[in-house]
């Protein structure tokens, strides 16, 4: 599902470049979770912008979906998300003019879709909020606004699902409640989950376990603890 090789991004030239990813290579299959951990500055977030398509890489190579991404314009990029991929932010990034309906429904309208606002309803009651499909974000709590973000990056069924900080913000239990939804839609899809998260608790879900520092990888590793703090 992913594919990354020899990945750089450097901001800036000469005696101002930044070197923010250096040489990545990495590999995520279709039903596999990475967590990706790190300390803040070590290039965490620009490693998921660039499997997103949000940014594009110095030198090296991405495929997403056996699709390379190199040769695809910023139309065919906003395509390939359309299809393949969700994204859950830490800033949850809802339009506050929109319901919570319509902020779920929107990228199902952006792309044609007949039933958007069907799929918009379902996705928000399988994650708890049917009582709030017609408030504003402004009137939802922190929790709820995630959730609705979370409903919003998987409505389209991708087969690749993007977190970046998704517990950040939130209290234990709904942190909680957002880590089961991630990785029950791994479960219940065969999708690919790839999550940048200080959490590690969370990280220890996952199957698989990458260590950034300075842009680098340092380690992966098997989750070891996954099953266990799965069943806890």
């Amino acid at each position: 599902m992913i594919r990354l090789n020899g990945v750089s991004v450097t901001f800036g030239r000469g005696a101002t470049a930044v070197n923010v990813l250096r040489d990545i290579d990495l590999a995520l299959a279709s039903g596999e979770t990475l967590a990706v951990l790190g300390p803040s500055g070590a290039g965490k977030s620009t490693l998921l912008a660039i499997v997103a398509g949000l940014e594009r890489p110095t030198t090296g190579r991405v495929a997403i979906a056996g699709q390379d991404l190199a040769g695809q314009g910023e139309d065919g990029l906003a395509r390939l998300r359309a299809r393949h991929i969700g994204i859950v932010f830490q800033a949850f990034h809802l339009i506050p003019t929109l319901t919570a309906r319509e902020n779920v429904a929107l990228p199902l309208e952006l792309s044609g879709a007949d039933d958007a606002d069907a799929r918009a309803v379902a996705a928000l009651e399988r994650v708890g909020l049917s009582h709030r499909l017609d408030h504003y974000p402004a009137a939802l709590s922190g929790g709820e606004q995630q959730r609705v973000a979370f409903a919003r990056a998987v409505v389209h069924r991708p087969s690749l699902l993007l977190a970046d900080e998704p517990t950040g913000n939130l209290d234990r239990a709904t942190a909680r409640m957002i880590s089961d939804a991630l990785l029950g839609y791994r479960d219940e899809t065969g999708g690919a989950v790839m999550l940048i998260t200080h959490d590690e608790a969370l990280a220890r879900r996952a199957d698989r376990l990458l260590r950034i520092e300075d842009g680098r990888i340092l380690t992966t590793e098997p989750a070891t603890s996954g099953a266990m703090a799965g069943a806890e």
